[in-house]
């Protein structure tokens, strides 16, 4: 479980902060983290971050880039690139999610560490509830050999 927040200003700079509790088994440990970045149209931004928790979880920074294009037909398509740097690791994310309808979302995307690389395919659904409450449910599945199962996602939403 976890909360998070962003602040946009005026001049389209934003900043945001998260804090997440995982409980995995016997073990339990707690994430924060903080994000600066820019909207550099009403679609597309650019951000850095700082990740960082307690129990051995590694620190982490990084960079975000991500565009909405919108499309005539369906809804849009959102892409994502990010890069990541911890102790151990370099991490490159590129992913697309093809938004059907102003709903729901089907997508894929490559990870590539400096030990492995990934492919998974994803799909997400939106519900409104509210003007300011929506509920979010999304499935994954690494496409890999050596993982097994899927990811199940639930959240909820709220715009103040």
């Amino acid at each position: 479980m976890g909360v998070d927040g962003t602040f946009v200003f005026d001049s389209n700079w934003f900043v945001s902060a998260n804090y997440q509790r995982f409980e995995i088994g016997n073990f339990d440990f707690d994430t924060y983290g903080a994000e600066v970045g820019y909207y550099f149209n009403d679609s597309s931004a650019v951000s850095a971050f700082y990740q960082d928790g307690d129990s051995n979880v590694e620190e982490s920074y990084g960079l975000k880039l991500r565009s909405y294009i919108a499309l005539q037909s369906t809804a849009g398509v959102d892409l994502q690139a990010n890069w990541t740097h911890s102790d151990s690791d370099d991490m490159f994310n590129l992913g697309a999610d093809w938004y059907v309808n102003n709903s729901w979302s089907v997508g894929a995307g490559y990870t590539n560490t400096d030990d492995d690389d990934a492919f998974d395919i994803r799909t997400a659904y939106w519900l409104r509830l509210s003007d300011s409450f929506s509920a979010n449910f999304a499935i994954s599945k690494v496409l890999d050999s050596d993982a097994d199962g899927v990811g199940l996602g639930l959240g909820v939403v709220g715009r103040f």
